[in-house]
């Protein structure tokens, strides 16, 4: 996952960006002005190892980003929501 100055962009092992013949134009981008709700899924065994799936909403709920396998999801979860406008 990266946080830049204007919006979200997901970058895990399992998304197309990984792999060296993926196109940019394949990863999913959430603007921070498009970001509606942030909310953290964990189940007892994530919540004790301090991992945790984030969910990224748009405002017009046709995108639904989730980001498995954070660490410390309720922290990024707090940032995004500072960031957001």
């Amino acid at each position: 996952m990266h946080i830049g100055p204007v919006g979200i962009r997901s970058m895990t092992s399992r998304s197309p960006a990984a792999s060296s013949l993926a196109r940019p134009s394949l990863v999913p981008t959430l603007p921070f002005d498009d970001l509606s709700e942030v909310t953290v899924v964990q189940g007892p065994i994530a919540q004790f190892m301090g991992i945790g799936t984030v969910v990224l909403r748009s405002v017009d709920r046709d995108l639904l980003i989730h980001l498995r396998g954070v660490r410390e999801p309720e922290v990024i979860k707090s940032r995004l929501e500072a960031r957001r406008p």
